[in-house]
């Protein structure tokens, strides 16, 4: 037997969510896609190669990603209060 009473309705959390999700996701595609289109600049003013700013671009995307997944895993362990008091003793050393 099948349950037609399903309530399929979001909730607002889940909501703004997901809608904040998207506005990080393409502020990500922006930010990426700017940096592609001053490479000629980047290469002028640094007087570099283009391997060099293409590695750049690289290394500033890993980074993203890698301070992405860190701040959600240490989120996860540790309250808000723990993270900030601990990053400004480390900062303030």
């Amino acid at each position: 037997m099948v349950d037609n009473n399903i309530d399929n309705t979001v909730d607002k959390r889940t909501a703004l969510g997901i809608i904040s999700i998207g506005f990080i996701s393409f502020s990500g595609i922006i930010s990426e896609t700017s940096m592609n289109v001053a490479f000629p600049s980047l290469m002028k003013f640094f007087n570099v190669s283009l391997n060099t700013v293409q590695g750049l671009t690289s290394f500033y995307l890993l980074d993203v990603a890698i301070v992405m997944t860190l701040s959600a895993f240490l989120k996860q362990k540790f309250l808000e209060r723990q993270l900030f008091y601990g990053f400004r003793k480390f900062l303030t050393r």
